[in-house]
């Protein structure tokens, strides 16, 4: 495995780890602001697996 492949599957795994999250508390009301979080996260993630 390269690198590069080690990245892209840190990213994904983290990626399923996170939307876990969002879905654990959206019940509890704090949906919004874990929603914008995991966005800006997973935006970083993929951009740095896939540069």
């Amino acid at each position: 495995m390269t690198k590069q492949e080690a990245r892209k599957y840190t990213a994904v795994m983290i990626a399923i780890s996170l939307s876990g999250l969002v879905v654990i508390f959206a019940p509890l009301g704090i949906f919004p602001l874990m929603g914008i979080i995991a966005s800006y996260a997973l935006l970083l993630l993929f951009l740095q697996a896939v540069v």
